[in-house]
């Protein structure tokens, strides 16, 4: 529902059929999406990131207008990932990267292996230096962060009357309609 509410705030600040107002929301969240993976690149691999991003949007610049689902989960995935980048070392930085992540998986549930990715990080991390205490800290923020959003907006559908609409959405549309077409699954 991430990018619906995205969908639904640009026209809010636009105007009702305004389509340039989307367009325009998106070009923003687009920008500041090439400009975290410039600024997690940066520590990497210098500009090659920022290559990488803009030529990402530019070899197939229409599709770019489009509002896909894919933009929001992106957004929650870098922002987490700069966030634990920035402040590796604080236990609230992984609440917030949670947060993230759980947003972005309400846009598309796939964002889950970004949050593995970010875990097995966490792991390689305290695991060979055995600093037992700041692991389960930091991997108690990162889960309840994550299951925050994921948690009040079920809460929210439910308090609406609205659960099995989203029990639907969340859950068996992607495995009656999705779930098919993936071979090996």
């Amino acid at each position: 529902p991430l990018t619906y509410y995205l969908y639904a705030a640009f026209l809010d600040l636009g105007g009702d059929w305004n389509m340039g107002a989307v367009h325009t929301g998106y070009l923003f969240l687009l920008l500041l999406i090439a400009f975290l993976l410039w600024r997690i690149g940066g520590r990497y691999g210098g500009q090659a990131a920022l290559i990488f991003a803009v030529v990402s949007w530019t070899q197939r610049p229409m599709d770019m207008w489009a509002a896909h689902t894919e933009w929001a989960l992106i957004l929650g995935s870098s922002l987490a990932i700069w966030l634990l980048l920035q402040r590796s070392t604080a236990w609230w930085a992984y609440g917030l990267a949670g947060i993230c992540l759980g947003l972005a998986a309400l846009s598309k549930q796939i964002a889950v292996w970004d949050g593995l990715g970010i875990g097995i990080w966490l792991l390689l991390q305290h695991v060979p230096k055995r600093t037992w205490k700041p692991l389960i800290v930091k991997g108690a923020c990162l889960v309840v962060g994550a299951l925050t959003p994921l948690f009040l907006s079920g809460w929210y559908f439910a308090q609406s009357g609205a659960w099995t609409d989203f029990q639907t959405y969340v859950w068996h549309y992607n495995v009656a309609y999705y779930l098919p077409e993936v071979d090996f699954l």
